[in-house]
């Protein structure tokens, strides 16, 4: 006689991810966010702020997804799930903090040399 069992699975990721700051006052930095399996890129976000004792608002964190040298998706904080991220591409966190209250503007892009 045999008994089906599950096989347990951990409800957490490790999301390994660099950090940029808006003013470049420091150097990237490498992190790793632990978050819900099924978290969305908002949950991220606000993990982002609380892991790593940030004083900005997590409404201004934008990710990309990397892959050799380039940005290949820009997540989308209501649809991306935390779960769509592959392991092969990396994850870059750009704090986009305005400079002037008026606007902000914030353009992912590559230009080919």
């Amino acid at each position: 006689m045999y008994l089906s069992l599950p096989i347990p699975n951990s409800t957490k990721k490790d999301q390994n991810l660099i950090f940029w700051r808006h003013d470049n006052a420091d150097i990237p930095q490498k992190c790793n966010i632990v978050v819900s399996k099924n978290a969305k890129v908002e949950q991220l976000r606000k993990a982002v702020v609380k892991q790593l004792d940030l004083d900005i608002d997590p409404n201004n964190l934008e990710f990309g997804l990397v892959q050799t040298h380039r940005i290949t998706r820009v997540l989308s904080p209501k649809v991306s799930s935390v779960a769509s991220i592959d392991s092969k591409n990396s994850l870059y966190c750009f704090d986009c903090t305005p400079h002037d209250k008026q606007f902000t503007r914030f353009q992912f892009s590559h230009r080919r040399p």
